[in-house]
């Protein structure tokens, strides 16, 4: 039994344990010159190619073509028939065999590489390029093809885990519109399938100008889509680390970028159904149900435009709501934030931030605007309108909800909003009343608070703000002052906004303006309705601190055009300050490049640097490994007296963000 036993036991060792492999992630990447350039490309960037090399007997073609025999054993020019040399000059064959070999950059003269300068330099250039991607995803972990051209089918590109697209391929015209028809393309033929990771790469500066057309017109989440100009690849501190980085960032998001893009289409399907079926109560109402609705805005005297707009609104928001679809896409979209939810004790705190790098900021500013301010354009003012007639109107001259303010703000001026209620406003205005009017107008006050771009004002949690109202092409959060109201009669309100120039800027939503109403009346009201968060945001510089950087100074992040410490946005929100968009994985790069070179450390983990530079960090908070983040506030005068030499860590580094005064 046991030489049995044992007899098992030998036989089971000798057997090889089966090897699991992890399949290799392919990437795609689709750039005419990447995949080679070719005569064409030639012709494009040296004039006169044609004369060049069209004349055989010229002293460049006498030059030239002992290297064309070196390299492919050619006969000499006496011996090769001109029809065939001629051919084989004006061939992608000796573009690629010999221009572009090392033999040619050797051996050229002036004579040649003068006339072709133009090209060598973009192909030196597009070389380098390669390089790049080649080591940022070598084998056997990526299999990486190139290809000059899109297939004609996109659906050809969903094997694919990464795509790497250039934005003008060869004779594009209008490629901006090309490319973005050909991504809504590829997600309609793959819906409801992934997509792969993709960047979007170009010599171009269309890239960046029309930025924001890639993700609203192609249908495919910001999470998912990423924008690169080449220069930045080509970077000393981006290259292929930054690649690498990039294809780290966007898997890392592919789930969000799917989910975003089914809530997408779920919600405007929804929306083209809600129209249809409003569509259909509307005209089944018709001009009769329109009339009984005038009637009762009128006999309230309440304006006719909210009335019904109100009843409108909630008729077309029912129908998306009630989308079993819509509600699905909004589940998923829940369970998948809640999972980047660091797990901890205590407030939910993120974990893992998502980057969207072309979004803009007043996008969202505007979606809270919209939510707290009505899109009717303001009644016609006070003052215009003789006193009895106004006394008359004043329901929907300064309906429930307006704000009034002068034509100069300053963050003093003092804004006021209507909160009268509208029943006593309706009695106040019925022709039995105006005889002799007693009722008093009330206004809640507040104050003005300019918003400026990357100078966002921060707001305590207990305050109660109508943010994003435009007065005069400006920007305003609207801030209430509890315990301060003024109180008129109506008849003498008119004559004080006449006496003070004021005149109405905004109308609150019902809902909104009941909360100021409510807020007013009892100063332990929170507004409730909804809660934003507002990210202040500053512009900042980089330096990195530590004794081994050159002379212990501070090392800056420079501007590589200007050679000036570059200014950047870091977002500050409940004492954690954080980078958005995308330059939380530059500013990771950098960091790592700097430590490697002046600390010969070469372990930087540039995802995990990014993710915290992308979730937030107190000041004087561990980054990475040895390093601190510090957050300060001083003139760039004194940087010196500030972060002196003589001072610097030892053996820590700390990046400093410094925000000016």
């Amino acid at each position: 039994m046991t030489a049995q036993v044992e007899s098992v036991a030998a036989a089971a060792t000798s057997e090889v344990a089966p090897v699991l492999t992890t399949p290799a992630v392919k990437v795609m990447v689709i750039d005419d010159e990447l995949a080679g350039l070719t005569y064409a490309h030639l012709t494009d960037h040296t004039a006169n190619i044609a004369q060049v090399f069209g004349d055989l007997t010229s002293p460049e073609i006498e030059e030239l073509w002992p290297i064309v025999m070196h390299i492919k054993s050619f006969p000499s020019l006496d011996e090769e028939e001109p029809v065939k040399a001629l051919a084989y000059l004006s061939s992608t064959e000796f573009v690629r065999d010999v221009l572009l070999s090392d033999y040619f950059r050797n051996n050229a003269t002036p004579l040649l590489t003068g006339p072709l300068a133009g090209f060598l330099e973009r192909a030196a250039m597009v070389a380098d390029l390669r390089s790049q991607v080649e080591k940022a995803f070598p084998a056997p972990e990526f299999e990486t093809t190139f290809a000059s051209a899109r297939p004609s089918q996109p659906l050809t590109l969903l094997q694919y885990d990464f795509l790497i697209l250039d934005l003008v391929l060869h004779k594009s015209a209008g490629a901006v519109d090309e490319i973005v028809d050909y991504l809504m393309e590829m997600g309609n033929v793959t819906y409801p399938a992934p997509l792969p990771c993709i960047v979007v790469m170009s010599n171009s500066d269309e890239l960046m100008q029309e930025r924001l057309r890639f993700s609203t017109e192609s249908n495919i989440s910001a999470a998912g889509l990423l924008l690169l100009p080449k220069a930045e690849i080509r970077r000393k501190d981006f290259g292929a680390p930054g690649l690498t980085l990039c294809y780290q960032q966007l898997f890392r998001q592919r789930d969000v970028a799917q989910h975003m893009r089914v809530f997408m289409r779920s919600w405007m399907k929804a929306l083209e159904t809600a129209r249809e079926k409003a569509n259909v109560a509307l005209w089944n109402l018709d001009a009769g149900a329109m009339q009984e609705i005038h009637l009762s805005a009128f006999t309230d005297n309440d304006p006719y435009d909210e009335h019904l707009n109100e009843l409108m609104a909630r008729e077309y928001l029912w129908h998306v709501e009630s989308s079993p679809s819509v509600g699905k896409a909004i589940e998923a979209l829940d369970t998948c934030f809640q999972q980047q939810f660091k797990k901890a004790p205590g407030p939910p705190t993120i974990g893992q931030r998502f980057i969207a790098p072309f979004v803009k900021s007043k996008a969202g500013r505007d979606l809270v605007s919209h939510f707290t301010w009505t899109g009717f354009s303001v009644p016609e003012a006070l003052d215009s309108v003789d006193p009895a007639e106004a006394l008359k109107k004043f329901n929907r001259l300064v309906p429930f909800g307006a704000v009034l303010a002068p034509e100069n703000l300053s963050p003093d001026t003092e804004c006021l909003v209507h909160i009268t209620q509208q029943c006593d406003l309706n009695a106040a205005t019925r022709p039995e009343k105006l005889a002799n009017p007693v009722q008093t107008a009330q206004f809640a006050v507040a104050l003005p608070i300019e918003v400026i771009e990357n100078r966002m004002p921060a707001h305590k949690t207990e305050d109660l703000v109508a943010r994003g109202l435009i007065i005069n092409g400006k920007e305003y959060d609207l801030r209430l002052v509890k315990g301060r109201q003024l109180a008129l009669l109506i008849s003498k309100f008119i004559d004080y906004a006449a006496k003070e120039g004021l005149h109405v800027v905004g109308r609150l939503r019902h809902d909104i303006a009941t909360h100021f109403l409510s807020a007013t009346a009892n100063h332990m009201t929170r507004f409730a309705s909804l809660r934003t968060t507002r990210i202040e945001v500053r512009n900042v510089r980089l330096f990195l601190y530590g004794k081994k950087f050159p002379e212990g100074k501070p090392l800056p992040w420079l501007n590589t055009e200007t050679q000036e410490p570059l200014v950047v946005q870091v977002a500050k929100h409940n004492n954690l300050h954080f980078f958005q968009d995308d330059m939380s994985m530059r500013i990771a790069l950098w960091i790592g490049q700097q430590l490697s070179t002046y600390y010969a450390a070469n372990d930087i983990d540039a995802s995990v640097t990014c993710n915290a530079l992308s979730v937030g960090l107190n000041n004087k908070q561990g980054l990475v490994k040895f390093v601190d983040f510090v957050y300060d506030t001083f003139a760039l005068a004194d940087l010196a007296k500030k972060l002196p030499a003589a001072e610097a860590p030892d053996p820590k580094v700390r990046l400093v963000v410094v925000e000016a005064p």
